[in-house]
């Protein structure tokens, strides 16, 4: 049995106000529920409407949104609602202006997976894979949490890729839908400051070994536990308060 074990710094969030964006030009007396942070999303390629319900999407091919909120470590996250069951729908991240230069988290329909992969100079290139949680459902939140080259990706809370990369450190954050029509809600973004950055001074794991090393720097570790063991015992110590997530 392998867990992959996340650390996590428990910080305290502010209450985020819920902001109204207007993706195209409305009359005055429209209404819209599309609730989000960011600043400036505004749609490139395809339909981008914002209606009662979310920010509707439709395009056959690449479809980006595309913000003027620029990151390099923090929390980003997003409810989706596939209209139709195919194609895909992406949160972006660490972009240039039209996204074709970005980190993209994605969950896929048609391929029944969900991705990290990042678009360069040569095209799309994948750099994290796992099937999707239950893809039997229309809707998911997904989560993107990233600490210089650490990326984390949740979908319904649940850890389904870790990754280091080093391409992209900052830039602008995003939407991406590919050939098929999806509504988003409640897209938030929270930045990871020094104040908040998860940190640990020491791991130890009972009787078991993990990897990689501990390293200061290192926020994801994983162990091989076999079925027979009935408990082991984690010890951190950190100059902050930690909460330990085992996944």
């Amino acid at each position: 049995m392998k867990q992959a074990i996340s650390l996590l710094r428990k910080v305290i969030v502010p209450l985020i106000c819920a902001l109204s964006i207007s993706i195209l030009s409305f009359p005055a007396y429209a209404v819209t529920g599309f609730l989000t942070n960011l600043s400036g999303l505004h749609g490139i390629q395809g339909i981008w409407e914002e209606r009662n319900e979310g920010l509707y999407s439709d395009y056959t091919g690449d479809a980006f949104a595309m913000s003027e909120t620029s990151a390099d470590n923090f929390t980003y996250e997003v409810e989706i609602t596939f209209n139709r069951q195919s194609g895909a729908a992406s949160l972006v991240f660490r972009a240039n202006d039209t996204g074709d230069r970005s980190y993209v988290a994605n969950l896929d329909k048609n391929q029944g997976n969900v991705r990290i992969f990042k678009f360069t100079d040569t095209g799309a290139i994948t750099i994290g894979e796992a099937p999707i949680p239950d893809p039997s459902k229309s809707s998911y939140r997904l989560k993107v949490q990233a600490v210089g080259p650490q990326i984390n990706y949740y979908v319904d809370g649940q850890l389904v890729i870790s990754i280091n990369d080093t391409q992209y450190s900052v830039g602008k954050l995003g939407l991406l839908t590919f050939s098929t029509s999806i509504t988003y809600q409640n897209l938030w973004y929270t930045p990871i400051t020094d104040d908040t950055l998860p940190e640990l001074t020491s791991l130890t794991i009972q009787g078991v070994e993990f990897s990689p090393a501990f390293n200061s720097t290192i926020r994801n570790y994983s162990a091989v536990i076999p079925f027979a063991t009935e408990s082991v015992k984690v010890t951190v110590s950190s100059p902050h308060a930690v909460t330990m997530r085992v996944l």
